[in-house]
């Protein structure tokens, strides 16, 4: 409105205008220049489109604030970035100059009054425009560092996105600790780049990227993804992602939070693991006091039959067939119930040394002549209480299948020593307890294992083996006899380069004795009564066949009920319990307590097929209770009852 009434005309101008109709005329150019030679001012009367003017303009010189909109022209602090300027019109003031020279002297103080007022106006306004600008500039840069307190402050990663060219925008102090680099090395890169170290983006039908899922679905996505650190390794992550508009409503950024999930992938990894043994294992314990039972029978009589043969028998061979076939079918029996960690152990203090100096000639007719076996010894004391059987058994697993892996030949290497398990070693290999432990590594120069092999190795019925080359429960088997002895087992793998198996048994703190091995004496016979309650009837007449054949007196009973009477009608003569743990009626342990009432010193043999938990549960496996599994061999059952005796 006031340059419409008088003409006046504010004006800011630079030889660099953002606004391109603030370009400087003629006059402001020479004005510009003067500036930059030192003058603070130029006030000139000249003329605008033929017309007088009084001019006024000063200098504006470049403060810090300023800097965040015109840095990018090239000023600096100090700077003079362009001019401020008045123009008044001077043809209606020269006019009545003309009048009368008091009169326009009059008007020209009051006209110079009225410019100095003007441009006092002018330079307020711009002041106050300057003064809003910082304060704006304030609030922007207090909003970003709450923005950024926010996010720094979360434990998630987060990045922002560009979506034209997949680059980072920002990224916060979360993912930059956890993919271990400063903001120059993540600012300006793409997310493949960072996150998975290709040249590419990464969305493949059995992999999606959820940046592109997140454009796809225009709305917050959630997705399991891989990621890798820097060093490769492998880092499974929850992506969350939310796109950020413009005004018009199109996506031009895209927030990527991940989360890394690997520690929940590992434990539900073991948990399903766990499920699996868990599942194997009632399979097994459902099959195995039948199948033990049946075993007994067989392996029993066919002792009988053997012991009862001339040595130039013909039917010797198959004699000796059956048993060698019983025997397996026993032995499939344990290793089903091995990897399901459901086995009755008969722990002893055993050393580890001890036990690859026992197995090396068994393992040179093992692996073969092609392949080289090599034993590297701990000087330390390796005892550890275990079931040494059982770890004989982990031991002849891990070389038949590093014999398997080397079928040109290499070497096997068996090495034991001692490692002090501390809170970050237990950690980072899952262990439960620190402290001190004993290590056996098996060690081959074969094929390796790859990493989707590696993370099913331990799995019932797993194979990469060609059919009938294998049942896939050698590893299994290793799994559960060391899980079931409070062990820990990892495997390192290279392809071509070769396998080592690492387990860890708790080390005990005294050192096991020297003792000379005892040389079994053949079993002997008695005058004895022996009560024997079974309700397995071939079982039963088993028994009381092997008993009667060494000389023994029997009485027999069905169930524990029965036991009970039996022993009533018969307590003077009975002088041992031959118990089976699980019966109808009564159990072997409850028959046995009731009869422990009438005859305090009666001694007693508990029996069993059922898997150690379930005889555990009966109390047959407490401290100073005589057990003996089934199936049951008859010079052994014969030996203890004989030991029971004399005792």
């Amino acid at each position: 409105e006031f340059s419409e009434l008088y003409g006046v005309k504010g004006r800011i101008t630079s030889f660099k205008p953002l606004y391109p109709p603030n370009a400087p005329d003629e006059w402001e150019k020479n004005a510009l220049t003067a500036f930059e030679k030192g003058v603070k001012e130029v006030f000139e009367f000249t003329g605008i489109d033929g017309e007088p003017y009084l001019r006024l303009m000063r200098p504006m010189i470049t403060q810090k604030p300023c800097l965040k909109c015109h840095a990018f022209q090239g000023y600096k602090e100090g700077d003079i970035r362009g001019g401020v300027g008045v123009s008044v019109p001077m043809k209606p003031y020269l006019a009545v100059r003309q009048k009368t020279t008091n009169t326009l002297i009059t008007a020209h103080f009051f006209l110079w009054i009225f410019g100095l007022a003007v441009i006092g106006f002018i330079s307020v306004r711009a002041r106050n425009r300057a003064f809003e600008r910082i304060e704006a500039e304030e609030v922007i840069r207090r909003s970003k560092e709450f923005n950024e307190t926010i996010l720094n402050s979360m434990k998630d990663s987060i990045i922002v996105i560009d979506v034209v060219d997949y680059k980072i925008v920002s990224a916060n102090n979360a993912f930059l600790n956890l993919y271990q680099l400063g903001e120059k090395d993540v600012i300006g890169k793409t997310c493949y780049e960072i996150t998975h170290h290709i040249e590419k983006p990464c969305d493949l039908p059995d992999h999606p990227c959820p940046m592109v899922e997140s454009l796809k679905d225009s709305g917050h996505t959630t997705y399991e993804h891989v990621h890798f650190s820097m060093d490769g390794s492998k880092r499974y992550v929850e992506v969350t992602t939310a796109p950020i508009r413009d005004a018009g409503g199109n996506i031009i950024q895209v927030v990527h939070s991940e989360r890394d999930i690997t520690e929940r992938k590992r434990l539900e990894e073991q948990l399903r693991q766990a499920q699996k043994m868990e599942a194997i294992g009632l399979l097994a314990g459902g099959v195995a006091h039948d199948f033990n039972n049946m075993l007994t029978t067989i392996i029993g009589y066919g002792n009988l039959l053997r012991t009862n043969m001339r040595e130039d028998d013909p039917l010797v061979t198959y004699a000796e067939q059956i048993l060698s076939s019983g025997e397996k079918a026993a032995n499939l029996t344990q290793s089903l119930l091995a990897f399901s960690r459901k086995q009755i152990l008969s722990p002893k203090p055993v050393n580890l040394n001890d036990i690859v100096k026992r197995m090396q000639k068994f393992l040179f007719r093992l692996i073969g002549e092609d392949i080289e076996l090599k034993a590297i010894l701990s000087k330390n004391d390796l005892t550890v209480m275990a079931d040494s059987g059982q770890l004989e058994q982990v031991v002849m697993n891990l070389c038949t299948n590093a014999k398997d892996a080397m079928p040109d030949g290499g070497a096997i290497t068996l090495e034991t020593s001692v490692i002090d398990v501390d809170e970050a070693y237990a950690k980072a290999r899952l262990f439960e307890k620190t402290g001190m432990y004993a290590v056996i590594s098996v060690s081959d120069t074969g094929i390796g294992i790859d990493e989707k092999t590696k993370e099913r190795i331990f799995e019932p019925f797993f194979t990469t083996k060609e059919p009938g080359r294998g049942t896939g429960l050698g590893l299994s088997i290793v799994y559960g006899i060391i899980k079931q002895h409070n062990g820990y087992i990892n495997v390192y793998s290279e392809l071509g380069r070769g396998t080592t198996f690492r387990i860890y048994l708790p080390l005990m703190k005294t050192k096991l004795k020297e003792t000379e091995k005892k040389i079994l004496p053949p079993p002997k016979g008695g005058t004895e009564t022996i009560l024997v309650a079974e309700d397995d009837r071939d079982v039963r007449e088993l028994i009381k066949e092997v008993f009667t054949g060494a000389g023994y007196e029997v009485k027999e009973a069905g169930d524990g009920e029965d036991a009970v009477k039996v022993f009533v009608e018969n307590k003077d003569e009975i002088q041992l319990l031959l118990f089976d743990v699980i019966m109808p009626k009564k159990n072997g342990k409850e028959a046995y307590e009731e009869i422990k009432k009438m005859a305090p010193e009666i001694k007693a043999l508990f029996m069993s097929g059922y898997t150690a938990d379930i005889v555990g549960r009966k109390g047959a496996l407490e401290q100073g209770v005589n057990f003996i599994s089934k199936p049951v061999i008859p010079d052994e059952l014969l030996r203890k009852v004989r030991e029971l005796l004399d005792g």
